[in-house]
């Protein structure tokens, strides 16, 4: 039998997870397990709230510096996050407090 394409057994379940229309799921959580490398401990430490609605990330901040500092990054963010999920999972980020 002739193999038509090799792949990891990540590649494999990504590619099975496409087909189940649930990648989108799996990345938002990813997301949301992952804020902490994302953002660095201190951020994530005033974190309080992580949610999706649609494409749009909701994080409610106790701390309306922490929040300031989170808005001046806020496009390099979506970027970083887009990229390490190899999908647009993220349009926007809203920041709450």
């Amino acid at each position: 039998m002739k193999r038509v394409k090799e792949m990891t057994i990540g590649e494999g379940i990504d590619y099975w997870l496409k087909g189940m229309s649930r990648f989108t799921q799996v990345s938002r959580a990813r997301v949301l397990n992952q804020w902490s490398d994302y953002v660095g401990a201190m951020a994530a430490r005033h974190t309080t709230h992580k949610k999706f609605e649609g494409s749009v990330l909701v994080i409610t901040v106790d701390s309306a510096v922490v929040r300031r500092e989170l808005e001046l990054i806020k496009d390099p963010l979506i970027e970083r996050i887009n990229q390490g999920a190899d999908n647009e999972v993220v349009t926007d980020i809203r920041f709450n407090s």
